[in-house]
């Protein structure tokens, strides 16, 4: 398919679904250009072809507009549809908590997952809206080049239902459910300040929002118990730690240099579970016992960090409290278009036997 014939399939979609109405502005070239990713004369050559066939209209100096054109009648809505960018093992607790909502009210969840992939999440949006949903949760991908943000923006805009879990690419005016990570982050390095630790590290790795705000909760930690911040302060690991066979080297090769220092941090604050369960190993196999050297933090609450091998002391999101909220701000405002809503969920500090008082 050439590309003018995917700007004109997504158009057709959204007419077909009722997101775009007769009279409504469309997009700018310009715009077009950034949401797909495609030259100027692609664009025009789309939108001469919508013209051709009646579909839109150009006033000189506005723009185009959607013709009046019959609509067709929708199919019957009986499901909400969950889209997430992988199968995070989180997933299934904010399924579990947007399920015992959904089913009471008839409807059953429609699952997709998109793997990252902004053009995929694209597809499975679109596709969902054709085949009647009510209503999506999204727990959307990585938006560093914006792809799809002017497009959920645009649904957002248009008063379709869909929740935003986790993220909110958008950074604006849209429901939108997620775990305080600023408060998480914030609870797990007050709980090492009482234990009588002063030199302190943060492990990062991504660029994602949710781990900015716990960088954030970090620091004003810090800053509230008048504790220095300098850049060894936090390490930043450039590619993302989503599972136990991501890309480590990194942080090995990190650990080993800061541990080589003489005044080497007392503790380490994780900014998820599988790092600091690898920094427990890695620390372990340098020498240094945990948590009688190093006290070790992490975040999430995976499954293993509960194991008598790591005893992790940790952050505890409530997913399922996640799920359930994200599926009842999703069917009010199917009822209620005027209420909009961002909601943070409290997390609960969880302390086991890897961290210690000096």
């Amino acid at each position: 398919m050439k590309k003018y014939e995917i700007i004109i399939k997504d158009i057709k979609k959204q007419i077909k679904n009722g997101i775009l109405k007769s009279g409504d502005k469309l997009p700018t070239e310009k715009e077009y250009e950034k949401i797909y990713g495609v030259s100027r004369i692609t664009v025009q050559t789309a939108m001469q072809k919508l013209k051709d066939e009646n579909i839109i209209f150009r006033r000189a100096g506005s723009g185009s507009y959607l013709a009046d054109i019959p609509m067709p009648s929708s199919a019957e809505k009986n499901f909400i549809t969950f889209i997430c960018y992988n199968s995070v093992n989180e997933l299934m607790s904010i399924i579990e908590g947007a399920n015992c909502v959904i089913e009471k009210n008839n409807l059953y969840i429609s699952m997709k997952i998109t793997n990252g992939n902004p053009d995929v999440e694209h597809e499975a949006v679109l596709s969902s809206i054709e085949k009647g949903t009510r209503g999506i949760l999204i727990f959307p991908t990585e938006q560093e080049k914006e792809k799809n943000i002017m497009f959920l923006q645009d649904l957002v805009i248009k008063k379709f239902p869909i929740v935003f879990i986790d993220r909110n690419p958008l950074k604006n005016y849209c429901n939108f459910v997620s775990s305080n990570n600023y408060m998480g982050a914030r609870l797990v390095t007050e709980h090492l300040i009482r234990y009588g630790h002063k030199n302190i590290c943060y492990i990062n790795a991504g660029v994602l929002q949710p781990l900015q705000d716990r960088i954030r909760g970090f620091h004003e930690a810090l800053r509230y118990a008048n504790l220095p911040i300098n850049k060894d302060s936090v390490l930043y690991i450039k590619d993302p730690i989503t599972s136990q066979y991501s890309d480590f080297s990194d942080i090995d090769s990190s650990l080993v240099k800061i541990f080589k220092k003489e005044n080497h941090p007392t503790a380490l604050v994780c900014c998820n579970d599988l790092i600091a369960l690898h920094c427990i190993k890695q620390l372990r196999a340098m020498h240094f016992k945990i948590p009688e050297d190093v006290s070790v933090t992490g975040y999430d609450n995976i499954l293993q960090a509960a194991s008598s091998s790591y005893r992790l002391t940790t952050i505890d999101q409530d997913f399922f409290g996640i799920g359930h909220t994200a599926a009842t701000l999703l069917l009010n405002y199917i009822e209620n278009k005027q209420q909009i809503s961002n909601i943070l969920i409290d997390p609960r500090l969880i302390i086991r036997g890897s961290t210690k008082r000096l």
